[in-house]
């Protein structure tokens, strides 16, 4: 329903500024201050008799402000949204008829839900950018990562409770592309013209992001965990496709030293050992497969505890191959969250809810089947830790010919 292009649009605003309009003589001069004070995007909520024509108002004044429509509850409303100017409509909660009919009909819409069985509705008829709503009443945060758990695939717009002071706690969830906001633009500040109190907080909002984007535009670090008989393409493919999207990669020995054997006995030496960096904090930690590998991964008592901590400090846990099942279900890491791994080996270990897929997404937690995956695993990586530049991982899919992204 959404496509990848309107996906990366929502991701570079981070904020949709939710309005109730009740004259439509102030559409207007609110996008007026929107736009002016760096924040062209506005969801004009059909809460209001007013909300078409400001649709309409806003699109002639502002071509190429991002506009939608909020609360539509019907296939009428939907008519009027796209009629009136809205590039896609957003609804509070999971109609299936409104939504067969947006499918039908080539509208884009962003449906609301809030727990695991309107996820599914949602996935079973294709659709995967959700408005989750309302947010805070819902249980916020913790909920979002519950959610996101089992639906790595899915793409959200938190809305309702978002604030100043929780956003960027958001945000900072891969998942999430952009918030609703909501205190933005009040009801109250739009009906007394308060054009100057709305400028403030679109001003504060625009902050907010250029912070995040600050702090996500610091060069990512990965460390990958190698130790004697790993399986060296898992292992090169991954490499090569974080080096190529300029992530620093520190490609970490287990063993005593930087020498290293692989499963195929090809002789690959390390940057560093283990020991060496084990008090460094990576972005991300990798582990690629490999029966003997794995084994001396797993004995490894660095390597839990490295683990350990980067799970504690909510890095990114990315395992190909064996290592979801003999180093991450074995040491009970995993915490029952979904995950995948070779062949029969998930059935040797307790924890961890094995899935048959290529690639599972769990909170922070990345596994893949092994290594007829690894590029599709690597991409998925990518697209995490690079969640604020998705135009770049897509471009590099596409440069190297990579025909199966997006999954």
């Amino acid at each position: 329903m959404m496509t990848q292009a309107w996906i990366a649009k929502l991701r570079d605003l981070k904020v949709m500024p939710v309005i109730q309009i009740d004259n439509a003589d102030d559409a207007v001069p609110l996008a007026k201050v929107l736009v002016e004070n760096g924040l062209p995007a506005a969801e004009i909520t059909f809460r209001t008799a007013a909300a078409a024509e400001s649709i309409r108002r806003i699109r002639e004044a502002f071509p190429e402000i991002v506009l939608c429509a909020g609360t539509v509850l019907t296939k009428e409303q939907v008519d009027a949204a796209i009629e009136a100017g809205a590039d896609f409509v957003i609804s509070p909660g999971f109609n299936p008829t409104t939504v067969k009919y947006c499918i039908e009909n080539n509208i884009k819409m962003i449906p609301g839900v809030n727990n695991p069985s309107l996820v599914e509705q949602a996935l079973e008829l294709g659709v995967t950018a959700l408005k989750f709503f309302p947010a805070e009443a819902s249980g916020g945060i913790n909920m979002l990562k519950s959610l996101t758990g089992p639906y790595g695939q899915i793409e959200l717009m938190p809305t309702g409770g978002v604030n100043p002071q929780n956003l960027l706690d958001y945000l900072a969830i891969p998942q999430v592309v952009a918030c609703g906001g909501t205190w933005i633009a009040p009801t109250a500040a739009i009906n007394a013209h308060d054009w100057d109190s709305i400028a403030r907080n679109v001003r504060e909002a625009a902050k907010l992001t250029q912070q995040y984007e600050s702090e996500m535009s610091e060069t990512k670090r990965v460390a990958v965990l190698l130790a004697d008989g790993f399986e060296e393409g898992e292992a090169v493919v991954f490499i090569d496709i974080m080096r190529r999207l300029d992530v620093e990669v520190d490609v970490l020995s287990c063993m005593e030293t930087t020498a290293l054997n692989t499963y195929f006995k090809t002789k690959i030496t390390a940057d560093f050992t283990l020991v060496d960096k084990f008090d460094d904090t990576y972005d991300a930690v990798m582990m690629p497969g490999g029966p003997q590998g794995t084994d001396n991964l797993s004995a490894n008592p660095n390597v839990i505890a490295f683990l350990k901590r980067h799970i504690e400090a909510s890095k990114y846990i990315c395992a190909l191959c064996s290592s979801g099942a003999k180093v991450l279900a074995a040491h009970h890491l995993l915490q029952g969250r979904p995950y995948t791994t070779g062949d029969k080996l998930a059935d040797k270990f307790e924890d961890g809810d094995f899935q048959l897929k290529k690639v599972v997404v769990a909170d922070n937690f990345i596994t893949g089947r092994g290594l007829g995956v690894s590029f599709e695993f690597a991409f998925t990586v990518a697209k995490y830790l690079l969640a604020d530049n998705q135009e770049k991982v897509d471009w590099q899919a596409n440069h190297i010919y990579f025909d199966h992204w997006p999954l």
